[in-house]
């Protein structure tokens, strides 16, 4: 080992921040029984998949506990098939948003295709997003 002369500048040991651990600690320091994670993608360029996979299984075990709802939003698509089984079979509800171009028009759907204890057939919807928000066409149609 080296030792630093007198006019050496010392050792600067800044490690980037945890994010998973951030996020981990805020989720079981939390009051709130309402959790959204807007994106998942942040953590997954950031962690390898293992990691992030690890750290919402603990997140959704602590909510489990505190009888709260955990949202997650990530991207589908760029991960892998095996990566969103993973994260499928950790989700309690599945929702996911299509859009499809037809002619010069837009269809906007929502699909249901995963709630917990839930073993009727799940279905889809349409919705439009407009001035008040997100607005399903029928609810019926859902569940």
């Amino acid at each position: 080992m080296i030792k630093e002369g007198s006019s050496g500048v010392p050792f600067d040991n800044h490690e980037k921040e945890d994010f998973l651990a951030v996020i981990s600690n805020k989720i079981r320091t939390t009051n709130s029984k309402k959790i959204i994670i807007n994106s998942l993608d942040f953590f997954l360029g950031r962690y390898n998949q293992d990691e992030v996979l690890s750290t919402l299984h603990a997140a959704k075990v602590d909510n489990v506990q505190k009888k709260g709802a955990m949202f997650i939003i990530m991207t589908k698509g760029i991960y892998g098939d095996v990566f969103e089984k993973k994260m499928e079979r950790i989700a309690d509800c599945v929702l996911e948003l299509e859009v499809i171009q037809k002619g010069s028009n837009f269809e906007r759907l929502l699909a249901v295709t995963k709630v917990r204890n839930y073993a009727k057939k799940i279905g889809m919807a349409r919705y439009v997003i407009d001035s008040d928000g997100f607005v399903l066409e029928t609810i019926e149609r859902i569940i």
